[in-house]
């Protein structure tokens, strides 16, 4: 294991989560929103969405022409064909937009020209990446969406929106932060599961740049970290080390000592392999295992379709009283909900009020974990909170 002692690349500081009182754009709450992917999992939740607000003026962008067209008919859209990196296509299809938010994962095998374009169009942008790289790097159009005046925001997903308005919550009263721990609990048998399953794999026997005690190390990708305790009906599960941006992202907005990523599997067969397969230290050797696994893990005996997020915090209050804490997001139900609020959540806000400056920035605290359950709630999401005593249902959270 290599360490390296230096500061985290992003500055700690209040600048990181007051992006959301700038964030807003519109005029009364109307304007064009474009959708990329609009076929995908991810995109055609949103889509759906945003076809039921009368202020929209809703335009789905995608690849796949037939299922493009017929998703836009059905909800009364206009369709744009487009595949990036056809920059062509992009600038057409972002062209006129108040909003452009890009759900077309996977983000590993794409460059921001989606990004560009739509600031070169004078419109907000959003992603739901959650791939290290692609969120963390978007600082770097960051000139030229203060330029043009427009928001420019990476990660709007789960990992870092979600996970930062918990850690946010938790730290609420805190003088300092220890260690935040984040971790996954993929429901194998849900529309998302397998893309879970897949991402944990990929992180196998890959080296993973982790900022513990205070120093920047190098430790080993799919790394069993031990147990993890879930809300009901999830229960206890073994939880390994993955990639997230997380990782990079919440040493320097929460100025914590350590952080760690994690997923805890359902399938013990998958659950075992990953262990031993990170022993191997080859993940060239594995990426044609890892989507093959995935699927697999959809089909083996045992999984469910119950998923959640559990995000823990250590450190001290400001009387000087040691806390441990936990918030955690639980589904018993199939869908891309969780993974789409984020997004929601800011377009609203983007349609709503011109921002004070334009800023391109991860989504590190854009969102409150109160706003995100209050959205959640009705979709059969529940919250769940544990000072020290156990889990308990979070109803304070919900109100």
């Amino acid at each position: 294991m290599e360490a390296e002692t230096c500061r985290p690349v992003i500055a700690p500081g209040p600048d990181v989560g007051c992006a959301a009182a700038a964030a807003g754009r519109g005029a009364g709450g109307r304007g064009r929103v474009v959708v990329l992917g609009a076929t995908g999992v991810r995109g055609r939740r949103i889509a759906a969405v945003l076809a039921r607000d009368p202020g929209v003026e809703l335009v789905l962008a995608d690849r796949d022409g037939r299922r493009g067209r017929d998703l836009a008919d059905m909800l009364r859209a206009r369709f744009s064909p487009c595949a990036p990196p056809d920059e062509l296509a992009v600038a057409r299809s972002v062209a006129g937009a108040a909003v452009v938010v890009d759900a077309a994962g996977p983000f590993t095998r794409r460059d921001r020209g989606v990004a560009r374009a739509s600031v070169d169009a004078g419109a907000h942008y959003l992603d739901l990446a959650d791939e290290r790289s692609f969120v963390t790097g978007v600082v770097g159009l960051d000139q030229a969406a203060r330029a043009r005046g427009v928001q420019v925001v990476s990660g709007a997903g789960v990992l870092p929106a979600i996970s930062s308005a918990a850690v946010l919550a938790l730290t609420a009263d805190a003088s300092s932060v220890e260690r935040i721990e984040v971790t996954l609990g993929p429901g194998q048998r849900s529309v998302r599961g397998a893309a879970t399953v897949a991402d944990a794999l990929w992180s196998v026997g890959r080296p993973l740049r982790v900022w513990r005690d205070g120093r920047w190390t190098t430790e080993l990708g799919g790394d069993d970290l031990g147990s993890c305790e879930f809300p009901e009906p999830l229960g206890t599960r073994r939880v390994h080390s993955r990639d997230a941006p997380d990782l990079e992202l919440l040493p320097a907005a929460f100025a914590a000592c350590t952080v760690e990523c994690r997923v805890g599997l359902e399938a013990g067969l998958v659950d075992r392999a990953l262990t031993r397969l990170a022993r191997l230290r080859a993940p060239e050797r594995l990426a044609p295992f890892a989507r093959a696994a995935a699927a697999l893990s959809t089909i083996l005996p045992g999984g469910t379709r119950h998923g959640g997020l559990v995000v823990r915090v250590v450190g001290v209050d400001l009387a000087g009283c040691p806390l441990d804490r936990r918030l955690a997001l639980v589904s018993r139900h199939d869908g891309p909900a969780a993974a789409c609020t984020p997004a929601l959540l800011l377009i609203r806000r983007l349609l709503a009020a011109a921002p004070a400056t334009g800023r391109a920035v991860p989504c590190v605290g854009l969102v409150s974990w109160n706003e995100l359950i209050e959205q959640l709630a009705p979709l059969g999401y529940s919250a769940w909170r544990d000072d020290g005593a156990g889990w308990r249902a979070d109803h304070r959270s919900a109100r």
